[in-house]
């Protein structure tokens, strides 16, 4: 929706002009049919990228997945990565982020990721491009956006939802650059604080008026009271639509509106004389020194604007001031056919019922993750103490409903493995799937976990799993990074994983400093653990690796060597990566063979001893090297 027909944004050819290799989308709502039939098929931005992450909220995730069977998603989480938050109100951003190594488009307003919200309804949106060549004005705003995702990734944590934005991280270099934000315009959210003290940060009192675009209301006008308080405005007028607006009587009840203070007026939004639903949300506070507008994700509720993230709505939205924000005229804005009726009787209102959703359900086991990888599934969750792990299973439901339980292993505190045949690896590459963790007591009190998708991410080219090429890219940036993959590896028995890993994974020379997005990872070694549950079969995987292992150690000790040659300051970061992966290649295999010696109970051969002290020796002399 905008206040021209001339200025009007076709939202549809935004999106979908010109091509990207990632993409992150946050929507409330998602239609899983119209972005895999239409999107992923129609918008040049979409079609052939091949990174991209659509987060929506939990209730809206957990209705999608468990649709009937044709609403189905059949490519999340194989195509795309479709990642759910939950928090106390409702995950609510719409921010869309287009990126390459030189170009970038953001989309940020009210509209959902759906076919209303980018076709009809009345929306307020901007999109904002960057080109490294010849347009780069705005290139804060899109660190800023990009900052907010990995903060997601932080607080809402997921492999794949990691995986994916460090991908970006590695191949958009210019969203680590510090670039100077325009105080004029700014993006703001709540996952610290809450978006109205931002809003109105620095903002002199009294105001001259408040202006407020909103289809969704809290069900009392409390909040109407902290407003006036805040700001002391001399008028608040609100602007809605009638038939589909939560605003009620007991708002046109309220004191304020009873004395004058306060106008409610209902609009009518069309385009191209076809009626619109006004899904618009946007504050504008005029006065003689300054007038700001807020427009994004946030309705004129509570939850959206006097609240956290973690006490209400999660939100994003633009806040434009200055001279720019001076000269809007917030009724053509807000009231661009000129329809405004004033509410002068109660019963000009006509008010629609607020939904509550069926799927925000608390449950006893919470299902954070599964991944496919490899021949396992590796499952995070968080089990309370009196579920016995012992009767817990896994239930797989594929298309057409058919599925399957398997009986889960190798339970410790920071994931449960499962193993599959190759039947299911193969089904788990043709469609997305869906589980959850069940638990099966004789007493007959069964339990239940909620419903996830199994990520399993395929590359668009070649069809094969991203995790290895991911493991191998990610190693590759910092040692942290590179010790959290081991650990990843050598907690399972996936021997050709690792090994592959060791032959490809080759730590690049860098002769500067390179910027690096924070993940959360630490720099040490702590793989041991996952080892000894191995047990024995340690003893063949030390034997079998021992030659992908010292290749490994030659390789990048050549690398050492032109480090301390030609190597300066700038390289110190890059030469202790390299150091550190040396070192802790070589421990994991001394580790791993203790692991075994402690669990063997069969004596060894004169053979089999000469061949484990021989490696170990060359593993010491090797440390001997490395040190000196």
């Amino acid at each position: 929706m905008k206040d021209k027909k001339a200025n009007r944004m076709d939202l549809h050819e935004a999106i979908s002009k010109n091509s990207f290799q990632h993409a992150v989308i946050s929507t409330f709502t998602f239609d899983p049919s119209f972005f895999e039939e239409y999107c992923l098929t129609k918008f040049d931005s979409l079609k052939n990228n091949p990174n991209i992450t659509v987060i929506t909220d939990s209730d809206t995730y957990t209705k999608a997945i468990l649709a009937p069977e044709q609403y189905k998603p059949k490519q999340a989480n194989l195509r795309y990565l479709l990642h759910p938050i939950r928090v106390p109100g409702a995950f609510h951003p719409k921010v869309s982020i287009f990126l390459n190594k030189k170009k970038g488009k953001l989309i940020i307003g009210s509209a959902n990721f759906t076919r209303p919200g980018i076709t009809s309804n009345a929306e307020l949106v901007n999109c904002y491009t960057f080109d490294s060549e010849n347009n780069t004005k705005f290139k804060w705003l899109f660190q800023s956006v990009f900052k907010f995702f990995l903060e997601i990734s932080i607080k809402w944590p997921s492999d794949g939802l990691s995986s994916n934005l460090q991908a970006i991280s590695r191949d958009v270099e210019w969203l680590a650059e510090n670039e100077k934000s325009d105080f004029d315009l700014q993006f703001m959210h709540n996952i610290q604080f809450p978006i109205w003290d931002q809003f109105i940060s620095g903002i002199e009192t009294p105001v001259e008026s408040l202006w407020v675009l909103s289809r969704y209301f809290d069900s009392k006008p409390d909040m109407l009271d902290n407003v006036m308080e805040n700001l002391k405005p001399k008028k608040l007028i609100i602007y809605t639509q009638n038939g589909i607006t939560t605003l009620n009587e007991k708002w046109l009840n309220h004191p304020l509106v009873n004395k004058g203070f306060v106008e409610v007026y209902l609009a009518q939004y069309k385009d191209d004389e076809h009626s619109q639903n006004l899904h618009a949300k946007a504050l504008y506070i005029k006065s003689k020194n300054n007038s700001i507008l807020l427009f994004g994700s946030a309705n004129f509720t509570t939850p959206a604007l006097f609240k956290r993230a973690d006490k209400g709505n999660l939100e994003a939205v633009i806040c434009l001031s200055g001279q720019d924000a001076h000269r809007i005229k917030p009724k053509e804005l807000f009231d661009p056919l000129g329809s405004a009726v004033l509410i002068t009787e109660k019963k000009m209102l006509q008010s629609a019922h607020q939904e509550e959703s069926e799927y925000h359900i608390t449950h006893k086991m919470a299902l954070k993750e599964v991944i496919l990888a490899g021949e396992k599934l590796k499952i995070k969750a968080d089990l309370p103490e009196d579920i016995k792990k012992t009767d817990l299973v896994i239930n797989l439901r594929f298309p057409n409903e058919s599925a399957k339980s398997l009986k889960l292993i190798n339970l410790n505190d920071d994931f449960i493995e499962v193993e599959l045949s190759d039947n299911l690896i193969q089904r788990l590459g043709q469609s997305s799937t869906i589980s959850r963790i069940e638990s099966y007591e004789n007493a007959g009190q069964n339990e239940y976990s909620n419903w996830l998708l199994v990520t399993n991410l395929l590359d668009i080219n070649s069809g094969r799993s991203l995790r290895r090429e991911r493991h191998i890219k990610e190693a590759q940036q910092s040692a942290g990074q590179f010790f959290e993959i081991l650990k990843d590896l050598v907690s399972g028995n996936d021997e050709e994983s690792l090994k592959t890993f060791l032959t490809f994974c080759d730590i690049p020379l860098l002769k500067v400093d390179r910027p690096r997005f924070h993940t959360g990872f630490r720099t040490g070694w702590d793989g041991d653990q996952g080892m000894r549950k191995l047990g024995r079969k340690n003893l063949k995987l030390f034997e079998d690796l021992h030659d992908a292992v010292i290749n490994f150690f030659d390789r990048h000790y050549k690398k050492l060597n032109k480090h301390v040659e030609f190597g300066g300051l700038k390289g110190v970061g890059n030469f202790m990566h390299i150091w550190l992966s040396m070192g802790g290649i070589l421990r994991m295999q001394i580790e791993r063979a203790i692991a075994g010696f402690d669990s063997d109970i069969e004596p060894l051969t004169i053979i089999q001893w000469k061949t484990y002290r021989d490696h170990l020796d060359l593993y010491f002399r090797k440390f001997e090297t490395l040190i000196n």
